[in-house]
């Protein structure tokens, strides 16, 4: 018989800043923020630009920062970057990939002549949300423009009592965090929870190490069913609360049953099909 077997491992969230391009953070502190076009399908689920406008703005005003207007121009021309693309299905699920990345003029190493826009940090992040809950990507860019901020924060703590262009950091003072607690299992479901801190929403990602394709099925009452194909993966971004879900493949016995998921935890998947004896 073959029966389906559901292993959690835990994927730490990746973010795509390298330390080495975090002296471009230097020297400045007088900014805007250019969100970029969201599609009308966004907008009509309750997440619009203006909001993820005021909430950067509000947030790097904050740390200190000199937010200009939108629409005003200045030099040196420094602005932080939203980018949320996604795609509608049929079924209610939204696929999405968030950018957040700091554009600044930048010299061209071989012909100095050359003046240009370029990006010299960014942070991203690709997933899965039900359309429902898209509001909750505000959460998510919360968190990105966070790491912008530790970042900057991080390199500017050396020259920030000397150079009055940059705002006072004393009381942005980057605190570490305490030891996460260790892994829990939650009774006889298959989960194994993580908590990487944080106030954004659970995540799941559902990893299939088959060489079938998976069903997988996650919701509060009405069910979202995803297809994930032999060898691939998909990242399920949720709402705290209480899911139900089944996991099932041809010719296996399926895995289902209610679990809990809460904010600032990671959840991961991996799917392998074992023979047992009868």
């Amino acid at each position: 018989m073959l029966c389906l077997f559901l292993v959690f491992l835990v994927i730490p969230k990746q973010i795509f800043s390298q330390n080495d391009v975090n002296k471009t953070l230097q020297g400045f502190n007088t900014l805007k923020v250019v969100v970029e076009s969201l599609k009308p399908e966004m907008e009509r689920a309750g997440l619009t630009e203006q909001q993820i406008q005021t909430d950067v703005e509000i947030k790097l005003r904050k740390a200190g920062f000199n937010v200009k207007d939108k629409d005003g121009f200045f030099s040196p021309f420094i602005y932080l970057y939203i980018n949320l693309q996604s795609f509608h299905s049929d079924s209610g699920s939204v696929a999405y990939h968030l950018e957040t990345s700091l554009r600044q003029e930048v010299l061209l190493d071989r012909n100095k002549t050359v003046d240009i826009l370029a990006s010299t940090w960014n942070t991203a992040e690709t997933g899965t949300i039900g359309r429902n809950n898209i509001r909750q990507l505000r959460d998510s860019i919360s968190d990105q423009v966070d790491n912008f901020i530790n970042d900057y924060l991080k390199v500017n703590a050396s020259t920030s009592k000397t150079d009055n262009n940059l705002p006072d950091l004393s009381k942005y003072a980057i605190k570490t965090p305490p030891p996460p607690p260790p892994k829990t299992k939650q009774d006889d479901s298959p989960f194994t929870a993580t908590y990487v801190g944080g106030n954004s929403p659970p995540t799941v990602d559902v990893f299939n190490d088959t060489d079938r394709t998976m069903y997988f099925d996650f919701g509060q009452g009405n069910m979202t069913a995803y297809t994930i194909p032999s060898q691939t993966s998909q990242k399920i971004t949720l709402a705290e609360g209480i899911y139900n879900y089944k996991a099932s493949a041809p010719r296996v016995r399926s895995k289902e049953g209610e679990a809990m998921l809460k904010k600032g935890y990671v959840y991961s998947w991996r799917f392998f099909i074992v023979t047992a004896p009868r």
